[in-house]
């Protein structure tokens, strides 16, 4: 049990699992909560809708989220 842990985090993560088809993305704010998550196809019209939304992420939080891909 990590009960009682502290846990820290400086800005927003994004965390993407690349699969061969479609990728899916969550981002995560600075206290661990889901921000946004998203399903993104590896076409244009998918990538975009990814940039708006860590876009939005670095707007709410001061500072782009760091990234993590699986």
């Amino acid at each position: 049990s990590r009960e009682g842990a502290m846990y820290m985090s400086f800005g927003p993560v994004v965390g993407i699992d690349v699969n061969k088809h479609f990728s899916d993305m969550c981002i995560l704010s600075p206290d661990n909560k889901i921000f946004a998550q998203a399903k993104i196809y590896h076409d244009i019209t998918f990538m975009k809708r990814a940039e708006v939304l860590l876009k939005k992420a670095a707007d709410a939080f001061g500072n782009r989220p760091g990234v993590n891909l699986k």
